[in-house]
């Protein structure tokens, strides 16, 4: 197999997946960035051919974390959704399973992040945000509650999401895994 996605090609296998979000993961960390032709890649994604994303990767809304590049893939390789906490909220958690059922990704990732600040701000029982910010915070206390730092907090939300995933059966074929990215060494770690 080639570490690689060729975006024409409809990837059903997780394994594989998970290969080629580690390889391009060793890619970026080594400053080896595969060079993509975009071009060649728009073309055959556009004028009805759909997409074939083998991967869902739900992550924090961070402008330092940027999934596309994190694992090194070009366009249509990962179907990414954002938001602050990388929470499953009603509106991710259907673009998840959209990611998924309709658009057939084998492999689902809830990618947290060292130094995240919606965790931090959770950890800290920070008020007086707006009210949309904040409730995110309420809601990501909840599932942090006794962790004893921020890193564990992180992983305590993490593990909260791949839950919420697991318990979902549109999720039921789908190979669900955590993972935490690094913002110092750009290394993914995987839960």
């Amino acid at each position: 197999m080639s570490d690689i996605h060729d975006p024409a090609v409809k990837l059903t296998d997780a394994n594989e997946a998970l290969a080629l979000l580690k390889a391009g993961n060793q890619r970026y960390v080594s400053g080896e960035h595969h060079n993509y032709d975009f071009a060649a890649y728009r073309a055959q994604l556009s004028g009805g051919k759909g997409q074939r994303p083998f991967a869902v990767v739900i992550t924090c809304g961070d402008s330092r974390v940027c999934p596309e590049h994190i694992f090194d893939q070009g366009i249509g390789d990962i179907f990414v959704c954002r938001n602050a906490g990388n929470i499953l909220d009603e509106g991710t958690m259907g673009s998840a399973e959209f990611g998924h059922a309709a658009c057939g990704a084998p492999l689902v990732v809830v990618l947290g992040h060292s130094e995240c600040g919606a965790v931090s701000n959770a950890f800290d029982g920070t008020t007086g945000l707006p009210d949309a910010l904040q409730g995110i915070l309420v809601g990501i206390q909840k599932t942090i509650a006794g962790s004893p730092d921020k890193p564990a907090a992180t992983i305590a939300n993490l593990n909260d999401q791949l839950n919420r995933l697991k318990s979902n059966p549109v999720f039921d074929d789908a190979v669900v895994m955590g993972a935490i990215y690094d913002l110092g060494t750009g290394v993914v770690s995987w839960q």
